[in-house]
């Protein structure tokens, strides 16, 4: 193209290109006579390009996030790099033009044919970054714009030129587009000034040069349609909102399946009321037509045997109008694309690793995922290559994007259980003999974090009784098998003496496992729906340490499941906002996606942790904030350690308390009708052991311990369960009390005949003699008969009171 004197020559070379005067590729390296536009990632005297830059380009205390309007600003850029006598200039873009292509193309020849800017180049360079930005809307459906038109040239040129190349393509859109920007400057120039702008409907006339364009662009719609309904799959996504660390935000989100057949697919996308939210697509997820592969990255994964000829594009974008963007998507992309080169051991073989597009420590190649960073990360795209990753693949990346990932873990599921408190020695006995049960040991830093009588009852020093036992409040064990449950071969049990116990497992998650939040939650969730059918695995584990009947009174049947939960998550993908939920649902088996509203039940440590409580169990969330001193790192440390050792023992001793009165009130519930006075009388005599022995208000003289210790009370209703059963007893003891008053006015009245009858004798009104002393005749008949009726009295009352303690 000439323009005055001047012969233009537009190339083109990929997206992204690093120019510099190191390129082993002579096209890639800066000269006079030679302008970069929109490419080149660097911002110097013939090289004008913007997306090196962290969310565009500063000047002057502007911000640029377009070519266009960088030329506007420092022409010189341009101008110097050209010979003033120069009959021949070339100008560089990138492949695919879009419309910042167009402009600064058109701006470029302006300067090189006048060297001055062209007339209302403000406006153009205005339009153009609200393009290149993505910030355009279509307002009621109106598709005869600027910005949209330019999208249909290349659709348009295919139509007319089929089977014709890229760089052909590339060249015929470059005239076009120029020529589309002659046209709206010349028709922005005739406007009056009330109504001069390139946003004017009428800047595009319907029948100009531009008809079929525009004729293409009235049947996008019913494409997009069509898209919709046959190609594309709604979701709702959380992404990262804008200047607000550690916050999420849930967007409606639109991903095709593949390349649309609309060309305004985002535009209709953000503007589409009928989405689940009828707020619009915030999020696409578009895939282009796979780039084939070159001769030479053919004959490489030929000789490789990988059955590989093309390479995947997807481009994941915002609207930039919204409050959320992509901040990080990009590297997390480079990383998995880096580990399937590693795969398929290409490493520095499909992207050249000489010369680093972005001098960061994620970017190992001049070719990485371009991560929208000049576009306030608003856009990603893939490497010019394309990515070895499948539409899928990039896909499972971008919804762990958001995920929170955990550094480190431990589960451990508890399983409570009840058994006749009789047998307690027994069961002890039975456990000691086995010889691959080890009676557990705790340390001395463990035990003395108690107060000395707690340390007593939960590590298994004897103590006075009330009953005629004499051991043991409590004893540990741990139980290896080489039946495993859950990846666990080692159970650890805890005995109570009144009644009640704990067997518990742990499944732990080490640092180097790569491991999100939400599965982890997935995992405890199948761990719980699974734990009824598993049950007997449990108890054949069991039975290889215990006996078969002492194993059945272990009631297990009961299939409650508890968790206790440690874990450290990895900072940069924690959300804070989203803490107390996530302990909330730690601790109660519960699943991400699930309803919940989090309560009060939520213990807060400075600004690193998050405790959880529930009936459920417990859970201590961690998160290292980076400080420069170490200090929470070590604090960290220390809790997580604390957390599988004395915060668990404080959690068992409330669990304990709070079974035990569940026990006793079993017990007194299953006496039933034929309850038995010694029965409760021994029940009472446990229960009053228990509470002088396993009953406390403070177990250590730890604030926070103490807190905690307080914390659980609260949550397992210890206090109402004891108020219960004693009310429960009382209620027993007024039965029998009133029992016992009615057995004794029921022998009251028995007596009274016989009573009268002595009264009678005794005043004389019938003279009463001994049997020795009445001689025979009518006196001696009516005392036999006399003695004989006491008798019958007698028996009457023995078989009276023999059928009342049958009923007993």
């Amino acid at each position: 193209m000439s323009s005055e004197g001047v012969n233009i020559i537009y190339k083109f070379i990929r997206k992204g290109e690093v120019v510099s005067s190191q390129s082993n590729d002579e096209n890639l390296r800066p000269q006079k006579n030679r302008i970069f536009l929109d490419v080149g990632n660097d911002l110097s005297k013939g090289i004008i390009d913007q997306h090196q830059g962290i969310d565009g380009i500063y000047i002057n205390g502007r911000q640029y996030q377009n070519v266009s309007g960088i030329l506007c600003a420092c022409p010189y850029l341009l101008l110097e790099n050209i010979d003033e006598d120069a009959k021949e200039v070339e100008v560089v873009m990138h492949t695919e033009p879009d419309f910042d292509c167009f402009a600064s193309a058109y701006i470029a020849r302006e300067l090189i044919q006048n060297r001055r800017l062209p007339e209302n180049y403000e406006d153009l360079c205005e339009y153009a970054e609200a393009v290149d930005s993505g910030k355009m809307k279509i307002e009621n459906g109106n598709v005869r714009t600027l910005y949209a038109v330019a999208y249909a040239i290349e659709e348009i040129i295919r139509e007319e030129n089929k089977n014709i190349r890229r760089s052909e393509l590339d060249s015929m859109c470059l005239i076009r587009g120029i020529q589309l920007i002659e046209y709206a400057m010349s028709r922005l120039s005739r406007l009056s000034i009330g109504v001069k702008s390139l946003y004017n409907p009428s800047i595009i006339l319907s029948d100009g040069i531009f008809k079929k364009e525009i004729e293409l662009l009235n049947e996008d719609y019913k494409r997009y349609e069509k898209d919709i309904d046959s190609i594309c799959k709604k979701k709702i996504v959380r992404l990262p909102v804008k200047d607000k660390a550690g916050m999420l935000k849930s967007v409606d989100a639109l991903f095709w399946k593949k390349e649309p057949s609309c060309i305004l697919h985002k535009y209709w996308a953000r503007s589409d009321k009928n989405s689940p939210t009828g707020t619009g697509y915030i999020f696409t997820f578009i895939p282009w037509e796979p780039c084939r592969l070159d001769v030479d990255k053919q004959k490489m994964f030929s000789e490789l045997k990988i059955d590989i000829n093309r390479s995947n594009r997807v481009i994941l974008s915002v609207d930039p109008n919204s409050d959320v963007y992509l901040k990080n998507l990009g590297q997390l992309l480079e990383k998995y694309e880096c580990i399937k080169e590693k795969e398929l051991k290409i490493e520095g073989k499909w992207r050249d690793r000489g010369i680093l597009r972005y001098q960061e420590s994620w970017c190992t190649n001049n070719d990485p995922w371009f991560d929208g960073r000049s576009f306030n990360y608003t856009i990603v795209d893939a490497p010019r290559a394309g990515s070895l990753l499948s539409i899928d693949e990039i896909e499972n990346v971008f919804i762990e994007y958001t995920k929170t990932k955990v550094e480190r873990s431990i589960n451990r599921f508890v399983i409570p259980f009840n058994y006749d408190h009789t047998k307690y020695k027994k069961l002890v006995n039975e456990l000691s003999k086995s010889g691959i049960v080890n009676r557990r040991s705790f340390s001395k830093e463990r035990t003395d974090y108690f107060l000395g009588f707690i340390k007593d009852y939960l590590y298994g020093k004897k103590a006075k009784s009330y009953t005629k036992e004499d051991c043991s409040p409590a004893v540990h064990f741990e139980l290896k098998t080489e039946q495993v449950f859950l990846n666990a071969d080692k159970f650890y049990l805890s005995l109570f003496k009144y009644g009640t116990g704990v067997l518990y497992f742990d499944v732990e998650k080490a640092g180097g496992e790569e491991i999100s939040f939400e599965e982890l939650l997935k995992f405890n969730k199948s761990v719980s729906n699974i734990f009824r059918s598993e049950t007997d695995k449990i108890e054949n584990t069991l039975k290889k340490h215990i006996k078969d009947e002492f194993v059945k009174s272990l009631n297990i049947e009961q299939k409650e499941l508890m968790i206790w939960s440690i874990m450290e998550l990895d900072r940069k993908t924690v959300y804070k906002h989203e803490l107390q939920e996530m302990s909330y649902k730690l601790s109660n088996f519960m699943e991400w996606d699930e309803f919940n509203k989090p309560d009060e039940k939520i213990y807060n440590i400075e600004n690193f942790a998050s405790l959880g409580f529930s009936t459920n169990g417990g859970a201590i969330i961690l998160v290292d904030n980076d400080d420069l001193d170490g200090r929470v790192k070590n604090k960290i440390e220390q809790i997580y350690n604390e957390f599988q050792d004395k915060y668990f023992d404080i959690f068992l001793l409330s669990l304990q308390k709070r079974n035990t009165m569940i026990y006793f009130a079993q017990k007194l519930a299953s006496f039933k009708s034929n309850r038995s006075p010694a029965k409760i009388s021994k029940l009472r005599t446990v229960l009053l052991d228990f509470m002088a022995q396993g009953w406390f208000s403070q177990i250590t003289n730890n604030k926070f311990g103490a807190e905690i210790y307080q914390r659980w009370e609260e949550i397992f209703n210890c206090s109402t369960l004891y108020n219960e059963v004693v009310e429960q007893l009382e209620i027993i003891d007024d039965f029998y009390n009133a029992k016992n008053n009615n057995k004794f006015q029921f022998i009251s009245s028995i007596f009274f005949p016989a009573v009268t009858l002595a009264s009678i004798y005794g005043v004389g009104i019938i003279k009463l003699e001994t049997l020795y002393t009445i001689k025979e005749g009518p006196n001696l008949r009516q005392g036999w008969i006399i003695f004989g009726l006491i008798g019958l009295l007698a028996c009457l009352i023995m078989y009276l009171g023999w059928k009342f303690k049958d009923r007993d």
